[in-house]
C-alpha cells in the first residue's frame, strides 16, 4: 500500500502526498476538514508549526544528551507546554540545530487526524531534488536549499508585496523524504529540561552518603550566591500585546539572568515610531530600558531590566 502524507501549513491550508520509491507525490490541496486523511500515517509541518534555533558547540567532541533541550533560556514558552525533538548535528555549518512544538498543538493534530502515528518537521525530513533551491513553504515563508542546510524567509514585507518567483516550487512534489529523521510520535511525549533535572535530584537524594564521603575529603564548599532572576512574563506580555499586534514578529525570547525580552521582526523590516514611542511608555512605568532598534532601521527592539 502506498503511504500517504500530510503536509500541514494551518487547518485551513494542507496538502496531500503520496510516498513513492521515497519521494513525495502532490496530490491535492486544501483545508484539513476537507482532506481525506484516512489513510494518513506522517504528517510534515510546516515552518509555521514549530519553532527552532542553531547552537554552536565546539569542546572536544561534546555532544549534548538526547533529552537536553538547548535552548530552555531563550524561549518564552513554559517548559511543560513543549515537545522537543532531539539536537541534531550539521558537519557542513558545524552547529547543533533544535526543533520544539507547543505540546497542545501536537495533541490537537494527533486528535484531527486519527490515523496519524508520527509528525516530523519539514525543516530536516526533506530533501530537495537536484535543481531545486526554493519552494513555496506555507502562506507566509518561502524554503530555501544551500546545500548544506534549509533555510526559511519572510515572503512578503508591508513595503514588499507577496510575489512568487520564478524558480519557487508550489509544493513538495519530487522531494525526497529523510526516513531517519526525528519525529513527534503518537502516545511518546519526549521529557523537558526540568524533568530531566528533577529526576537527577532525586537521584542524589536516593544515596546521600556519596556526598558523606565527599565531605570527609574536602573542605566545604563556598555557599553559593542566590540570585532573583524571575520574571513575570504573562503581565508583561499581556501589557505588550497590544502594542505588537499586527507586527508579525519572527522572534521573542527572553534572558532570564538580565532580564531582557528581545522582539524581532523579519530581517527585511523596522520598527514603526509609533510602536517604539508605546515600547518607550511601558518601560518608563515599568522602570525598564529599551535598547534598539540599531540602527533605527533594525528589525530587533530589547526591553533590559523587567521584573
Amino acid at each position: 500500500m502506498t503511504k500517504e502524507i500530510l503536509r500541514f501549513h494551518s487547518p485551513q491550508d494542507s496538502e496531500l502526498y503520496k510516498l513513492r520509491g521515497g519521494k513525495l507525490c502532490y496530490v491535492t490541496r486544501a483545508g484539513l476538514a476537507d482532506l481525506d486523511t484516512s489513510r494518513v500515517s506522517e504528517c510534515i509541518l510546516g515552518p509555521d508549526q514549530f519553532l527552532w534555533s542553531h547552537m554552536a558547540l565546539d569542546s572536544g567532541g561534546f555532544s549534548p544528551d538526547p533529552d537536553t533541550f538547548l535552548f530552555a533560556s531563550s524561549t518564552i514558552l513554559p517548559l511543560e507546554n513543549i515537545v522537543f525533538l532531539p539536537p541534531t548535528y550539521n558537519d557542513h555549518t558545524q552547529d547543533w540545530t533544535q526543533i520544539w512544538v507547543l505540546r497542545e498543538k501536537l495533541a490537537h493534530l494527533f486528535d484531527a487526524v486519527p490515523s496519524l502515528r508520527t509528525i516530523r518537521a519539514e525543516l530536516n525530513s526533506i530533501a530537495p531534488p537536484q535543481g531545486a533551491t526554493r519552494w513555496s513553504a506555507g502562506g507566509t515563508y518561502s524554503g530555501f536549499w544551500d546545500g548544506s542546510r534549509i533555510t526559511y524567509k519572510p515572503k512578503s514585507s508591508p513595503t514588499t508585496p507577496t510575489v512568487q518567483a520564478s524558480d519557487d516550487r508550489d509544493t513538495l512534489d519530487g522531494f525526497r523524504m529523510i526516513p531517519r529523521a526525528p519525529s513527534f510520535d503518537r502516545g511518546k511525549r519526549r521529557p523537558h529540561a526540568l524533568v530531566l533535572g528533577l529526576s537527577a535530584a532525586t537521584l542524589c537524594l536516593g544515596i546521600p552518603w556519596l556526598d558523606s564521603i565527599s565531605m570527609m575529603f574536602s573542605a566545604p564548599p563556598p555557599k553559593p550566591a542566590v540570585f532573583d532572576n524571575r520574571i513575570a512574563i504573562e503581565p508583561v506580555l499581556d501589557q505588550i500585546t497590544p502594542i505588537v499586534s499586527g507586527m508579525e514578529l519572527q522572534e521573542i525570547s527572553i534572558s532570564a539572568g538580565t532580564g531582557a525580552l528581545t522582539l524581532g521582526l523579519g530581517p527585511d523590516r523596522s520598527w514603526p515610531r509609533g510602536q517604539i514611542d508605546d515600547l518607550s511608555g511601558f518601560c518608563a512605568k515599568q522602570g525598564c530600558q529599551i535598547m534598539g532598534p540599531t540602527p533605527p532601521t533594525a528589525p530587533t527592539i530589547t526591553l533590559r531590566g523587567l521584573k
